[in-house]
């Protein structure tokens, strides 16, 4: 059931919340309105809004971080996307003028979607903005903002009436000239037939408003594609189709079962074509047919090479099979009597579990290079020049005769075997991933069977240990260490580095920069070394157990910290569950995660973040400060342990972002706790215990009474006393919330020190009106961004009776 608002607000109920009805707003639609709209959806009511549909007349529509689909629904509209993959919407019945701002730095990609055919647009250069006019009419328009500023202006691609999709230059003297395709202003990409309702007959080559495009989906009719001289991909749909990529390196993408498609594959560049056939290779046939070949599956024909045997220029097509297997045909049509396929490329990259490659068979023996799985393999080559890569999960590799090269990454660990036997003896290469120009090192260990190379220079390196002891050393750069199996040492060095332990019990040493430590299982040493570094643990998982970190004494206990002993570390990420994290001598940053957490702070100046679960914050010193972040979505009650402190000796401020409160101990000692993002108990942050000495308070309750009783309180004039706490509490209980709305600003700016943001409301709160007047304190003068506290102990109780 759609439901809608009477301002046009289309919304549903949210089927998380259990004690409230939470209503969610995902669109809006202002079609029915007299007059031009202003439309935010960036306001915080909004923020889930993904459709806005303007008015007859001329509107302001602004989008927010979602996937917004805008239409401004005719007349003079500016519209703005802001980020997120944004499509405007423009229709010709709709005569309309649309402004578009599409500025915005997270490099989506936006789509304007109008209603007209490829060859009507026309394009105009107005300064820095690029108008697009798309009707022959020019009924409508489309402007650009500042589409010659920036990139940041022009992430932005036009899907036509006809199914096309082209993009506009940057070039703005190309944009300048009359004939838009031309002078390569509007630049077509695709034709994407899929949908359509009728044929695709295209002439890529010909019709010079499509010599850019390089992409063309067919539709469920026959059709007929001929390419042009780019790198073509055509993808056929269900019907019987002619397919024809003429020049460049094309490819064809047929589905078995959709209707024969012909393949004229004629064109003097002979650069190499692709068929890729979503069948496995020994379902695929090949038959001859005077000149032609036929492939078919099952005993069906799926696709025809027509003029196969006629030249060599037909010739220059290889075919790639669902399973990973690239194979020629025959060229020689006396070859017709036995098998056309003559594969040369074996690729089982996308698999998961080893495989046995054995290309010294007579069906194999044509292949050329092979690549392994992401498990261990078995690789014999055959007589080629073979290129054997056995890919992430390693493998045994034997070239054979031939001059072969294997390959071997930093990504394969050292679970690699060369077998180099081969009776012609002929030269095979080792090509190792490293640089060597770029001061790249290379460590060789070897005994009877084992060798492990590791590497790193002062790039960006990712080094793999592997199943015994390893010695890994980043070098400079921002390098990734992982230690695999095995007791290892991981050493970042220069740079911001991540290193992982993973098992064993690893010794790991950050070196200069912020660096991230991920111990893993075992015992493990971690040292940051100068730097905020930060070390990160997940927890164990069957037990559903947290972990246990002290910075001050460096000792770890539970799941994946247990033996652990960390130096130099600032930053702790807690686990999924229930985590003690304890802060040391330096500020640190300890974010529980999920769970019920319990987050102590020993000196003060931490950033502590609960995040789910009813969690604790402590704060052991006396004196300092300190940030907490509770705010998370589950509402889960949340206590600051402040036993020491007392509710009767704290400030309490509104900042723009949280709450401040200062508590006043002992010896003019003073602590500080700044509450970021909190708003009001509602709030989802709101859900926040203070345990003080007196017991348990809400934060929205301290803030309350505070304000009370700072209101009621009167300067002591001299020669007067000081009213007692008896005096305080009979004036603060004879005192209305009527009483204190009433009382002028002017009668109390005497007794406070206020900072207001703009000097028209400081002129409003400073007493230019008389005490008459009334003005509303509490909404007006001590709401934030006002920012208020007396400058002494006050007494109303005169004013106040």
């Amino acid at each position: 059931m759609n439901m809608m608002s009477e301002d046009g607000v289309l919304f549903d109920i949210s089927t998380t919340v259990i004690s409230s009805v939470q209503l969610i707003a995902r669109g809006i639609n202002r079609m029915s309105k007299t007059h031009g709209q202003t439309v935010n959806a960036s306001e915080p009511l909004l923020l889930s809004v993904t459709n806005i549909m303007g008015s007859p007349y001329n509107d302001i529509l602004t989008g927010n971080r979602q996937k917004n689909l805008i239409d401004g629904g005719g007349g003079q509209d500016h519209v703005r996307g802001e980020e997120g993959e944004d499509i405007y919407m423009v229709y010709e019945k709709k005569q309309s003028k649309i402004l578009i701002e599409n500025h915005s730095n997270d490099n989506e990609t936006d789509l304007l979607v109008i209603e007209a055919n490829l060859h009507e647009f026309k394009a105009k250069v107005d300064g820095n903005h690029l108008k697009l006019i798309p009707f022959a009419d020019q009924s409508s328009d489309v402007t650009l903002m500042n589409w010659f500023r920036s990139e940041a202006d022009r992430h932005l691609l036009v899907i036509t009436k006809d199914l096309v999709t082209f993009s506009i230059s940057e070039n703005k003297a190309a944009c300048a000239q009359i004939d838009s395709f031309k002078s390569k202003c509007l630049i077509s990409q695709n034709i994407d037939y899929r949908k359509s309702t009728a044929a695709l007959h295209v002439d890529l080559q010909e019709d010079e408003a499509f010599q850019s495009v390089t992409e063309v989906r067919g539709s469920d009719f026959n059709d007929i594609i001929k390419g042009n001289v780019q790198r073509n991909t055509i993808v056929p749909g269900r019907g019987t189709d002619f397919l024809q990529g003429r020049g460049g390196e094309d490819w064809y993408v047929v589905t078995p079962g959709q209707g024969l498609k012909t393949i004229e594959n004629l064109s003097p560049d002979l650069a190499t074509d692709v068929l890729f056939l979503k069948e496995k290779y020994d379902f695929i046939n090949c038959k001859c047919d005077g000149p032609d070949i036929y492939l078919s599956i099952n005993g069906s024909e799926e696709v025809l090479l027509k003029g196969w045997f006629h030249s060599r220029n037909s010739q220059h097509l290889q075919i790639q099979s669902a399973d990973g297997i690239t194979f020629k045909l025959e060229s020689n049509a006396s070859s017709c009597d036995g098998s056309l396929k003559l594969p040369q490329s074996v690729d089982f990259r996308n698999r998961v579990t080893g495989e046995i490659m054995k290309m010294n068979n007579i069906d194999f023996a044509s292949v050329v290079e092979m690549y392994g799985s992401s498990g261990f393999d078995i690789m014999e080559g055959n007589n080629k020049n073979n290129m054997l890569d056995p890919f992430t999960g390693g493998g045994s590799m034997a070239g054979g005769d031939g001059e072969d090269t294997y390959v071997v990454k930093t990504g394969y660990g050292t679970n690699v075997m060369i077998e180099n036997f081969a009776e012609d003896e002929r030269m095979d290469t080792v090509l190792f991933e490293m640089d060597f120009l770029g001061g790249g090192h290379l460590t060789v260990q070897s005994d009877k069977h084992d060798v492990l190379v590791s590497t790193g220079n002062e790039q960006e390196n990712v080094l793999f240990g592997g199943i015994k002891d390893d010695a890994l050393d980043g070098g400079a750069g921002h390098d990734t260490l992982l230690g695999g199996q095995g007791n290892d040492i991981l050493i970042g060095n220069i740079g911001d580095d991540t290193l992982y332990g993973e098992e064993g019990n690893d010794t790991m040493m950050g070196g200069s920069g912020s660096d991230t430590f991920v111990p893993g299982p075992g015992a493990d040493l971690v040292d940051g070394g100068p730097g905020r570094d930060t070390v990160l643990y997940q927890g164990d998982h069957e037990k559903g157990e947290g972990v246990y970190v002290n910075l001050l004494s460096g000792e770890c206990r539970q799941a994946d910290a247990e033996g652990d002993v960390l130096k130099d570390v600032e930053n702790v990420i807690g686990t999924i569950y229930s985590d003690i994290l304890v802060s040391g001598y330096e500020p640190a940053l300890l974010k529980g995660s999920d769970g019920n957490d319990i987050l102590v702070s020993l000196v003060g100046g931490d950033y502590l973040i609960g995040g789910e679960g009813s969690d604790i914050y402590m704060m052991v010193s006396h004196h300092g400060s300190v940030i907490i972040d509770n705010c998370a979505a589950d509402n889960a009650t949340d206590i600051v342990y402040l036993r020491s402190l007392s509710e009767k000796s704290v400030d309490c401020s509104h900042l723009l972002d949280g709450v401040f409160l200062t508590f006043y101990g002992l010896g003019d000692t003073t602590v500080d706790i700044e509450l970021r993002n909190w708003v009001n108990f509602s709030h989802e942050c709101g859900h926040l215990m203070l345990v003080l000495n007196e017991g348990e308070i809400s934060v929205d309750k301290l803030m309350q009474e505070w304000f009370n009783f700072s209101e009621v309180e009167e300067e002591v004039e001299e020669g007067k006393e000081t009213l007692n706490e008896n005096d305080r509490n009979s004036v603060t209980q004879d005192r209305t919330s009527d009483d204190v709305e009433e009382t002028s600003w002017w009668s109390l700016s005497k007794y406070w020190n206020c900072h207001f943001p703009t000097h028209h409301q400081e002129n409003i709160c400073s007493g230019t009106f008389s005490s008459s007047v009334g003005l509303n304190i509490k909404k007006l003068c001590l709401t934030p961004p006002v920012s208020c506290k007396p400058k002494s102990t006050l007494n109303l109780y005169n004013d106040a009776n």
